[in-house]
């Protein structure tokens, strides 16, 4: 829920709303306080899952920390999770670690989303959606779900730009 919530702050920005950068600063303080070696946890620190891991990192980035000492184990985290061939996907990691590792860019990135494309673009079915995913949540919520996070993902690149432009797209430092 916090990813999600800092997401929404980020747009507000984005969109010219006032958030202030109390709010920001107070997520990310929060998010910090959930990390232990190289995860975040869900209400206490470390031991989350990947998708947590993976918005921990990313949230961070968002709040303008993506130099904090919990980011980079993070996105190693990440990149030694990345999704392969004969694994069910899980989305909402892959929706989440996709984005951080688009923020953080470079070499990363482009090793991330080469696998990440290969991946996802060999999971499509035939009538053009995706399989379900794993976790209770995702086998739930059914391949409406799956196609639409997948969809997200494979454009994240053309939905954000990476936070330094970000940055003087909105006129100044998040």
């Amino acid at each position: 829920m916090t990813g999600w919530a800092i997401m929404a702050l980020i747009g507000g920005r984005h969109a010219s709303v006032s958030v202030p950068r109390y709010a920001l600063n107070e997520a990310a303080r929060y998010v910090k306080h959930l990390s232990h070696a190289g995860s975040y946890g869900y209400t206490t620190p470390g031991g989350g899952s990947l998708a947590m891991t993976a918005s921990g990192a990313l949230s961070l980035q968002f709040c303008g920390y993506p130099n904090d000492s919990s980011v980079e184990p993070a996105l190693r985290t990440i990149m030694k999770n990345r999704p392969a061939t004969g694994q069910r996907p899980n989305y909402y990691y892959i929706y989440y670690a996709t984005q951080a590792m688009f923020q953080k860019g470079g070499t990363d990135w482009q090793e991330w989303n080469n696998s990440c494309r290969d991946y996802l673009v060999g999971l499509q079915n035939k009538d053009g959606g995706w399989p379900v995913g794993v976790g209770s949540s995702e086998h739930t919520a059914g391949r409406y779900y799956a196609t639409a996070l997948a969809v997200l993902t494979l454009e994240v690149y053309y939905r954000y730009l990476p936070l330094y432009e970000v940055e003087s797209a909105i006129g100044g430092a998040l």
